[in-house]
Formats: structure tokens, sequence, C-alpha cells
């Protein structure tokens, strides 16, 4: 099975006030976008893949991916992260991999672990959840409309498996029906009829969006943080 992955770091950062897009933002000694280059360079079955970035950065991310073994192709991105996704998935076309991992690279520390989890489960679609240890209040302006259901409601993580095929059909076609900010993968491939295991995530895998998280990012690397339980 040829296995490929999109890492998308198209993001501009504007929740963090940085001057520089977000996946270029120095954590410890590198940029952002690499920690996760470095966890897929390292998963066996991997052939390579593509790093989609913001319009205008294709050579600073081409200079830092030289060192690595496996191809890493790199494309601009778009307004949305669909639409970024999108450009990574038709990138692969004129050499498909059989199934393909999405990747938010503000995600840094995805362990080899989660990888082995998700990739156990290929060819099937697959995505990475965490328990809510919150209650979770559906609202309406700013009064509370309802409470879900904590037994049924997860977080949702990436990296996301999917045969590469049926996911690009399944961008295709959202495109084609005007669908233009989903608000992730597998929300797309759910739409198209397809089906969606889950598999146990990692609160360690946690998104980089505000200036608090970056903080956070750093004291792990630095050893101030222990890894969550």
């Amino acid at each position: 099975m040829k296995v490929a992955a999109v890492i998308l770091s198209a993001g501009r950062g504007e929740r963090l006030g940085a001057d520089i897009p977000k996946g270029f933002l120095k954590l410890g000694d590198r940029p952002l976008f690499l920690y996760s280059i470095m966890a897929f360079d390292a998963l066996k079955p991997l052939e390579g893949g593509v790093v989609v970035v913001p319009e205008g950065w294709e050579e600073e991310a081409e200079a830092h991916l030289k060192s690595f073994q496996k191809p890493w192709k790199v494309v601009g991105g778009g307004a949305t992260r669909q639409e970024s996704s999108f450009r990574g998935l038709l990138a692969l076309r004129d050499s498909p991999p059989d199934y393909v991992f999405l990747h938010d690279a503000a995600r840094p520390f995805v362990s080899s672990e989660l990888l082995a989890r998700l990739l156990d489960c290929a060819p099937q679609a697959v995505i990475p959840v965490i328990k809510s240890v919150d209650s979770l209040a559906e609202v309406q302006g700013r009064w509370v409309h309802g409470f879900l259901d904590r037994e049924r409601t997860f977080c949702v993580q990436t990296p996301q498996g999917f045969p590469y095929r049926r996911i690009l059909d399944a961008h295709l076609r959202a495109q084609a029906e005007g669908i233009r900010d989903a608000p992730d993968d597998a929300s797309i491939y759910l739409r198209s009829g397809g089906r969606v295991r889950i598999v146990e995530g990692d609160r360690l895998n946690f998104k980089i969006t505000l200036p608090e998280d970056l903080e956070r990012a750093r004291g792990i690397l630095n050893g101030a943080f222990l890894r969550p339980l």
C-alpha cells in the first residue's frame, strides 16, 4: 500500500499576533511546521508527501526540506483550510497514493504511537479523537440552548487518514456543491457518503492557535510542563 501525507501549514496565524505565517514561527530551534514533517518522514510506510504553505513562502519551505530522506513537494495554499487541503490532494494526482494522511502542522507533537494506531486502520477512513472532559453547551447568541451528551461527544484531531481517491472525489464533489469552508476533511468525507472510524487520540497532540498554546508548546520542549494524562 502506497502511503502519502499532506501537511497543512498555510495558516496566517492572526490569532497569534505574529508577523509571519504560523508554520514558520520558531518552536525551539526550528520552524513549527518541521515537527510534523519529522514525525511523518520517520513513518516507514510513507513514501513522501506535500507541504501546503501560504503563497509566496514556497521557497522558504523548500529550503528547510532539503535534509529529509523522503520527497516532499511544496505547494501554495488557498484562502480556507478546505481549499488548502484540496490543493494538497491535487498535488498528489500525478503519482497517486493508495492512502493519504492530512495533518495540521499546528499540531507539532504528533507521536509515532498515534500514527501507528491510525495506520492500523488503513485502508478505512479514520480520525483520532479524545473524550471531552468538560460539559458542552449548545448556545444561541449569549444564551444556552441545550447541552450535548458528553458520552457521545468527542474532540477531533488530526492526522486524518483516507483512501486517496475517495477523499479526492469527496473534495471534488464539495467544490461542485459550492461548499468552501468545511471544518475538516472528515466532514467532507462524511458528506460524500463515506464512513469514518475513530481511534484514541493524544492530549499532547493539541493545536497551536493562541499565544498561550505556543507558550505551552515551548514549555513542553523545555521540560517545564509534563505530558498531559
